[in-house]
């Protein structure tokens, strides 16, 4: 081995290294490799720019299923009514679904905490006042704006005032916190519109709010005792079912799906974005929902009901309609019986378009993908049941309205 070493045949080899090296061939191997592996990658993240410019959505694409919100204080949780959303927030959001820019909107909300371009007052401001319940389609909070302040304009010549008291994700037993500790102390009203579908009457408190990382929200079986009961027992408990992120991030992004227009960070952060995603996870946690006691729901309802006829007022139960609105509702016949049982007048809203739309119309007011529907729809909608509301209205007698339910006769089978 020494003699190996230090023979003719080591001496041969070494010269032909130091050789190799010296005349620059390996070396240029080496910058030929690096040279071409960063070609290659700026020719592929050029690809990668100009496809988006053409509004490349690949199921990879980290947003090519997102939704966010940007103001981390729009809604508090509150002990009262599950959910109160903040004046003088402006929340912009937006929905992508597949690559789809579903919604993208401004919105904001009066002092009384709800999702109105007007504001609320105790005594009328007209000499009528409507009060409507109902869950995210009459909310809207996926919207720029409530159909149902269109319902207010239409009404506003009849001597009408409409106000929204609707909650997102919320329904029967959030409506009757409302009723009994609000509106029945603080606001005068003359009729009660339901607007909602069967699977409202729950007996599910929803609970929501904002924070700096996302909109949360739950459903419990019973309402927060007080404040400290809500903060120690309910808040933490909400699931994240909204990120958050910056309003000109989202400008860009509804730029980019709508118009085909530049939004390309470089390949490698939406590598690590993706990456990430896979890794920590982004998406929301599907809501836990308490078992639903239908029974303790109809309890709800019907006292509330109940409560609105001693009062002298007038009830209205409204179905909300839906893609399928030319095929009759069976659902709708379980709200219909609600009403004629209770004496109360009752419109079936997927009726309401079967009478007035056609299928193409009627195509343009819901997105692709998600159930709920454009304000545009929405506005539709009040424009037909503006009409139906005064009908009601004019056929109401106090002292035979527990003699026969209003069924608007355009609306009877």
């Amino acid at each position: 081995m020494r003699a190996l070493a230090g023979g003719p045949l080591h001496a041969k080899l070494r010269r032909r290294t130091t050789a190799s090296y010296t005349d620059g061939t390996a070396y240029r191997k080496v910058l030929l490799l690096v040279a071409s592996t960063l070609l290659s990658y700026l020719l592929f993240e050029v690809a990668f720019y100009v496809a988006l410019c053409f509004g490349l959505a690949a199921p990879v694409y980290p947003y090519y299923n997102y939704a966010a919100w940007t103001d981390p204080s729009f809604i508090a949780a509150d002990p009262l009514i599950g959910i109160r959303l903040q004046a003088n927030q402006p929340n912009d959001g937006i929905r992508v679904i597949q690559g789809d820019v579903q919604f993208y909107y401004h919105e904001s909300a009066n002092s009384p905490g709800f999702h109105s371009d007007q504001e609320y007052f105790p005594k009328r401001q007209k000499p009528y006042r409507i009060i409507v319940y109902g869950s995210s389609f009459v909310a809207m909070l996926y919207q720029s704006g409530s159909w149902v302040d269109h319902l207010n304009d239409i009404l506003a010549r009849d001597g009408i005032e409409v106000y929204n008291i609707s909650f997102d994700g919320g329904a029967l037993a959030n409506w009757y916190a409302h009723y009994f500790r609000e509106l029945t102390t603080t606001y005068e009203f003359d009729m009660v519109v339901f607007v909602m579908r069967p699977d409202d009457i729950t007996d599910r408190f929803v609970v929501s709010e904002t924070r700096s990382n996302g909109y949360f929200m739950n459903n419990f079986p019973e309402p927060p005792r007080d404040r400290d009961d809500l903060d120690r027992n309910y808040r933490p408990t909400l699931h994240r079912i909204v990120g958050m992120a910056d309003p000109q991030f989202l400008a860009d992004l509804n730029e980019h799906f709508t118009s085909h227009t530049f939004l390309a960070p470089p390949l490698d952060l939406y590598a690590l974005k993706s990456v990430r995603l896979a890794i920590f996870g982004d998406r929301v946690t599907p809501v836990q929902l308490p078992a639903i006691d239908e029974a303790k729901g109809r309890v709800l309802f019907d006292s509330m009901l109940k409560d609105i006829r001693q009062r002298g007022k007038q009830s209205v139960i409204v179905t909300l309609p839906n893609r399928a609105f030319q095929t009759p509702d069976p659902e709708a016949e379980q709200l219909r019986a609600i009403a004629v049982g209770s004496c109360d007048a009752f419109i079936d809203g997927n009726e309401l378009f079967r009478k007035s739309l056609t299928p193409a119309e009627a195509a343009d007011y819901w997105p692709r993908y998600e159930g709920h529907w454009f304000k545009r729809g929405g506005d539709r909608f009040a424009e037909l049941l503006a009409p139906e509301l005064l009908h009601a209205r004019a056929l109401y007698d106090v002292e035979s309205k527990g003699n026969y339910a209003l069924d608007t006769p355009s609306l009877k089978s």
